[in-house]
This record gives C-alpha cells, sequence and structure tokens, in this order.
C-alpha cells in the first residue's frame, strides 16, 4: 500500500471517529417533552328533590233565600293565615245576592255588592286564628244556593327543592313560599305542565317587601331568573291564580357551587334549566396561551 492510499484511510478513519463521536453527544443533549398530563373533573348533575303540596281546604254550606231582605250568617276560623275566597253557585238565572265578610272588630274586610251565580269575593290578609263571618243578603229573587269557602294553603319553604307540584284551585288563589338561597349566584322558578288556557302570576320579594322580580302572565316556559342573590338572604314567593284553574310544576333551578378549574384539562358539566350559570374558578399556573373549548353538546344545545 502506497502512502496516499494510507493517507486517505487514516484520514477517512478519523473523520468516521469525529461524527460517531459528534452523534453521541448530540443525541445526550436531547430533551424530551412530556405530553401535557390529563387531568379530568365530572360534575354531578342537580339532585332532583321534588314535593307535591296539599290541595285547598273548601268548606261548603246550603241555604235557600225565601223572604225579601233575608241575611244569612255563617261564621270560619282561619286555620292558615293568606288569601281566601268565598263563592256563590247554584243560583237560578235572575237570583242575586249580596256578600259581605266581616272580621271579629265587625268590620267589613271583603265584599261583592252583586252576586250572580258563580261569583263572590276575595279575602286578603285572612289572620291565623281569628274568627270571620260571612253575610248572604237576598237581592233579586229568592231560591237556593251554596256557600263555598276556599282556604289559604299552608305557606311552604322551597329553598332545597328541585320541583314543586302544587295548583290554583279558586279565583284570586295566592301560594306562599319562602326561600332561603342555599349559595350564592343566579336561580330560575319556571312553570311546566299547565293546562291550555291556564296562566299565573309570578312575585318574588325580599325582606322590605319589594318586589325584586316578577311576571304577571305565565304559562308553559314562564317564569322569572333571579341573578346575583347573596346565600342567606330569604324571599317570599307568591304564585297567584289568573286565568283558569288548575295544577301546575314549579321548577327550582339551584345554583351550582364553583369549581376550580386551575389544574385540569377537561370537565364534564351540564346545564339542566333555562339562563343556568356555572361558574369556574381558574388561577394561570403559568404565563402563555390557555384555550377552553366545548365539545359533546347535544343537538340543538347551545
Amino acid at each position: 500500500m502506497n502512502n496516499n492510499r494510507f493517507r486517505k484511510i487514516l484520514v477517512l478513519l478519523t473523520i468516521l471517529a469525529v461524527s460517531l463521536n459528534s452523534a453521541a453527544a448530540f443525541a445526550s443533549s436531547v430533551l424530551e417533552i412530556p405530553p401535557i398530563d390529563q387531568r379530568t373533573l365530572e360534575i354531578d348533575p342537580i339532585s332532583p328533590r321534588s314535593h307535591t303540596a296539599e290541595n285547598v281546604e273548601f268548606t261548603s254550606w246550603d241555604g235557600e233565600i225565601n223572604t225579601d231582605g233575608q241575611v244569612d250568617v255563617y261564621t270560619f276560623t282561619a286555620r292558615n293565615g293568606g288569601t281566601y275566597r268565598a263563592d256563590i253557585t247554584g243560583l237560578k238565572n235572575g237570583v242575586a245576592v249580596e256578600l259581605r265578610v266581616l272580621n271579629d272588630s265587625g268590620e267589613t274586610v271583603a265584599q261583592d255588592a252583586y252576586c250572580a251565580n258563580r261569583e263572590g269575593a276575595t279575602i286578603e290578609n285572612v289572620r291565623a286564628g281569628e274568627t270571620y263571618q260571612i253575610e248572604v243578603r237576598q237581592l233579586d229573587n229568592h231560591g237556593t244556593y251554596r256557600l263555598t269557602l276556599g282556604a289559604a294553603k299552608q305557606e311552604m319553604d322551597i329553598s332545597e327543592l328541585t320541583e314543586l307540584k302544587d295548583s290554583v284551585e279558586y279565583a284570586d288563589q295566592k301560594n306562599v313560599y319562602w326561600f332561603t338561597v342555599p349559595r350564592s349566584g343566579r336561580y330560575r322558578f319556571e312553570f311546566s305542565r299547565m293546562m291550555k288556557g291556564t296562566s299565573t302570576q309570578i312575585r318574588m320579594l325580599n325582606d322590605l317587601d319589594e318586589v325584586v322580580e316578577s311576571d304577571y302572565y305565565c304559562v308553559n316556559g314562564d317564569g322569572i331568573t333571579v341573578s346575583d342573590l347573596r346565600a342567606g338572604d330569604v324571599y317570599r314567593i307568591e304564585v297567584i291564580q289568573n286565568e283558569e284553574l288548575g295544577s301546575y310544576v314549579l321548577t327550582v333551578g339551584q345554583q351550582k357551587d364553583a369549581v376550580d378549574i386551575s389544574g385540569l384539562t377537561r370537565l364534564t358539566d351540564s346545564v339542566e334549566y333555562t339562563e343556568q350559570r356555572n361558574v369556574y374558578w381558574f388561577t394561570v399556573p403559568r404565563d402563555g396561551q390557555y384555550r377552553f373549548e366545548l365539545s359533546r353538546m347535544m343537538n340543538g344545545t347551545a
């Protein structure tokens, strides 16, 4: 082997050795970045809590008008405070009476000066335990009648409910519920399962008797949404008969607890009532860009 050829081989071997050393050095300097750790949380849906209210307690008396100027007197002692209703039915065409309701001091608290069939008087602010007197006075002609008294239902606490089944069974009936806010946030009170033609009013009052939200004509799907309620505050909710009579379901949309999602990569949650607002807290772990994206929503949900 001549000297030139030997030198060429030596140079090639030297280059190969340097290349191998460089590759080994480069391989030892590569840093492998692991993928983002997947940390998920599934939020439970709102637990259903349903209650069915009692029916109205009705009292009826049958009477007959035989003489001009006749006055029939009936008494009742109120079991519950609230709004009562006295109605006259069974009167033949042309027969009319006057209806008056007096408290135990003899003061007139409700009156209909001319009652034909299926008319009557609404008695506001009846006090529990007080005795009242109903007078039926002859006006036009004579005949039989039935006097029916619809009593106010007992007031109810609905703070922890998600659904209340109740009804309006007489004209101007007012059902009263109390609501102590379980946690700060937004709440929804919505009607459903009402018969066609039935409508109600709903009012929400604070501890100063100020109306904070209302809807004076509610059919299925209607109601009120109240934002920025504070935990522990107490509200009075009134549902008042408006048109026709019948049952209804009042859905109470409860505010969920706020959730810290700072360390999560995926959260599974749900919306279960109209205008529901779910609240999450996010403390930025490191400077940079973040993305919050929704998926797996049912068709039509937005």
